[in-house]
């Protein structure tokens, strides 16, 4: 864990700030800034230097330390430059001539204290008025003490209200992540298995999809030095954690209140299935859908405070977050165009915000970034590479959809839709933030309109699958919206923020109560104990000195780490009465293999839970071939045991069996190979 929030803090939080350029004044814009920018650079640098077989560590490194070199020489003007060009010359030639000398950093220097004791026999006479001054004065100071801290515990509060909200969201979504070692849902192995392609410098090996998460794992991977199955189980909480901090950014930038955005995070972190339904449990996993929707709503900011500022750093900011969502995701990319129009159109309707040149680059800076995110589709397609079958099939599929019935979830963003507009109409003479609130009020009503009414329209598979999540984010946002729609009828008063922080903490826990928070425990593809010896063995074996034959799941995990093969293949084409381990028809072992090998047994075939959608599809095809093999893998454990012996036994408990087997032939032959040997 340490390892991987390293690699997280160096990659997007430290290196940044080298090559990159910072929002001035805001601290957590410009952190925001940083990190978006900063991935959209990592995934545009992955798809080059992969499609120019250069990904590798170094290769990374050295274009990120060119680029902060540039950074760090351009700051400043020519005569700094010339000046610093002539300070590393002669401390080269010094450094040769008598040493490197290095002065002190810094000089502690101590000031004498105010409260020092006067010398003996003075004595401290004053009249009674210097007296009653005095107190005065003391009493003042004691009072501006008081306000003083009164003013610290006002600030702290929305502090500790987040960390509160922020800390229990990643409680429940990285609880899974630390106490299984098996990925989660059904996507876990094929996202480890791409993200190891990438790492071996292949796109697209499974047809045309955005390659932007996987990009992203494995440059994490790289940096953090640990097992690709840490990074992969780690990412999808972080996003998500990344996600509800999102909201309390864009909230309290948007409306000038703190408890507004954790109002809106806590509703993301806590929502659980009364937000999410069957979703939920994706917030414990790595897809990048939820990878993407880190990007979406930090995006539409920034694009608005260009629209209402004109700020460079702010558009070509916005630009970035809307890349590097095209880049992971579709879907989401469209959700995001649908909340650009918002913008424009909330733009268009302001007085103060009607700029027609502002809003012309926007589009069309949104519709160039579109194009950009679908170049690498297209160009794999002019190669010949299919598109992603299962994804394809997804996109292209129709079904019966029907208009949902309202849940408690849709009457919550309802009500919160409308508290906006009543305030939008209240507050009309003030205009205060009307960018905003028409922002909130189109944004909210869109999300709700694309999960209401639009797979009905469209039929779509995708639309009716999907856009409940979408409109669950509109729910977060809006609802954050509307708690500060409330309290601004209340104005500027004295005890506002300490019953405004009352109140909500109490909603905080009301809400966790009624939702009833626990943590996330997805469903897995196969046994835990699986996933844990193969990380024992890759611990104790040096990468490439081993195989396993196992069933499909272990393929994404032995991928790039070892050799694997797959159990058919075992029991199909090597005999076990020959010596081990040779190929039917062939007269000396197979050259191929490596010399330290491992077949996985299942005593017992491993189902997912029968509730799932999945399991009629995995009964009828992927179970039923899974007891024929373990039945024929039993029958060529016995007839090689009475050639050879029972192979050692690595690992066994009620659902697996490991068997170990090690074959020196193979390593003397892997020697005399190395050092040339002509015998």
């Amino acid at each position: 864990m340490m390892h991987f929030a390293f690699a997280c803090a160096v990659l997007f939080l430290l290196w940044p700030r080298l090559f990159l350029r910072a929002e001035p004044g805001d601290r957590l814009a410009g952190v925001f800034a940083l990190f978006m920018k900063a991935a959209c650079l990592y995934i545009v640098l992955g798809y080059v230097l992969v499609a120019l077989r250069l990904y590798e560590f170094m290769a990374v490194a050295a274009v990120l330390a060119l680029l902060s070199a540039r950074r760090l020489w351009q700051r400043g003007g020519k005569q700094a430059r010339a000046d610093l060009t002539r300070q590393l010359r002669l401390r080269f030639y010094a450094m040769f001539d008598g040493g490197l000398r290095l002065g002190r950093p810094w000089r502690w220097k101590h000031a004498q204290g105010t409260n020092a004791l006067r010398p003996s026999g003075e004595r401290d006479v004053r009249s009674e008025a210097d007296l009653g001054q005095g107190d005065r004065a003391v009493n003042s100071q004691r009072a501006a003490a008081g306000a003083h801290w009164r003013a610290r515990l006002r600030d702290w509060m929305p502090s500790a209200l987040l960390l509160a909200v922020l800390g229990a969201g990643a409680y429940i979504r990285f609880y899974d992540a630390v106490h299984y070692a098996a990925p989660a849902l059904s996507d876990g192995a094929v996202t480890l298995a791409w993200m190891k392609y990438i790492s071996e410098r292949i796109l697209f090996h499974d047809g045309l999809y955005p390659q932007g998460l996987h990009i992203i794992l494995s440059l994490l991977e790289k940096f953090a030095a640990i097992d690709p199955l840490y990074v992969q189980k780690y990412t999808g909480p972080l996003c998500g954690l990344a996600t509800a901090a999102g909201f309390y950014f864009v909230l309290s930038r948007l409306t000038g209140s703190p408890y507004a955005g954790i109002a809106g995070a806590a509703v993301y972190s806590f929502g659980g299935s009364f937000l999410m339904g069957g979703d939920w449990e994706r917030q414990a996993a790595t897809n990048a859908q939820e990878f993407a929707f880190v990007f979406i709503f930090p995006s539409l900011y920034f694009l608005l405070r260009y629209l209402q500022t004109g700020g460079r750093f702010a558009f070509r900011t916005a630009l970035a977050g809307l890349g590097a969502t095209g880049f992971v995701h579709t879907l989401a990319l469209a959700y995001a165009g649908m909340g650009v129009g918002v913008c424009l159109i909330a733009a268009a309707l302001g007085r103060d915000t009607r700029a027609w040149r502002r809003i012309g680059a926007a589009a069309a800076g949104a519709a160039g970034t579109a194009v950009a995110t679908y170049a690498p589709i297209q160009i794999g397609a002019w190669l010949g590479i299919p598109m992603h079958g299962s994804s394809a099939d997804f996109l292209t599929s129709t079904t019966a959809a029907v208009i949902p019935e309202l849940t408690g979830a849709d009457k919550l963003g309802l009500g919160a839709l409308a508290i906006i507009a009543a305030s939008l109409l209240i507050g009309w003479k003030r205009g205060e933030r009307r960018l905003a609130e028409w922002f909130a009020l189109g944004m909210g009503t869109a999300s709700f309109l694309l999960y209401y009414i639009a797979p009905y329209l469209t039929k779509s598979l995708v639309l009716a699958a999907r856009t409940q999540v979408l409109w669950a984010l509109g729910i977060c946002f809006v609802t954050g919206f509307a708690w500060w729609s409330l309290w601004r009828a209340a104005g500027a008063r004295r005890l506002r923020p300490a019953v405004e922080a009352a109140a909500v903490a109490a909603c905080l826990v009301c809400f966790a109560t009624v939702v009833r928070i626990t943590p996330i425990v997805t469903y897995k593809m196969d046994w835990e104990s699986m996933y844990r010896q193969y990380l024992r063995i890759a611990g104790e074996q040096p990468p490439h000195t081993w195989g396993m034959f196992s069933q499909e799941e272990g393929y994404s995990l032995v991928y790039s780490i070892g050799y694997h093969e797959y159990v058919r293949t075992l029991v199909a084409m090597y005999d076990p009465s020959l010596p081990p381990l040779t190929r039917y028809g062939q007269p000396a072992p197979d050259p191929g293999l490596a010399p330290t090998l491992f077949i996985v047994e299942e005593k017992q075939v491993y189902r997912v839970p029968k509730h799932l959608t999945i399991y009629e599809e995995l009964a009828r095809e992927r179970y039923a071939k899974h007891e024929e093999e373990r039945r024929l893998l039993a029958d060529w454990l016995q007839v090689y045991s009475a050639h050879h012996g029972a192979p050692e036994i690595y690992y066994e408990d009620a659902q697996i069996r490991i068997w170990y087997i090690e074959r020196p032939e193979a390593k003397d032959k892997n020697y005399r190979r190395l050092w040339g040997s002509p015998t």
